[in-house]
């Protein structure tokens, strides 16, 4: 097996608090995606998985897959984004120069 995939020691050690831990969920504030291509999608699907509530995407371009494959909606063009504590946000833009950028 995998390192990754192993259990947690404590959780061997102490069945009854990691049984209880595992169906603990701390309030999370709504995540907004910056980007709307193929690799949002990814992430989109990686946070619906996670239970994550994605409020939205910024994105510059006005059709972008996020909105026209998934139905997510468009907060706005990226210039005009601006982040607030009330929101999460994950970088997902696939590509590495305009990461840079931002």
């Amino acid at each position: 097996m995998h390192p990754s995939l192993t259990p947690h020691p404590a959780k061997d050690r102490y069945p009854d608090v990691a049984r209880s831990v595992d169906h603990v969920r701390l309030p999370q504030p709504p995540l907004i995606l910056i980007g709307g291509g193929g690799h949002a999608q990814v992430v989109l699907s990686a946070a619906l998985a996670a239970c994550v509530h994605v409020a939205g995407f910024v994105d510059d371009n006005d059709q972008p897959p996020l909105a026209t494959k998934r139905g997510l909606a468009r907060l706005g063009p990226l210039r005009d984004f601006t982040p607030s504590p009330a929101h999460a946000c994950i970088l997902a833009l696939g590509d590495l120069a305009s990461r840079r950028v931002l």
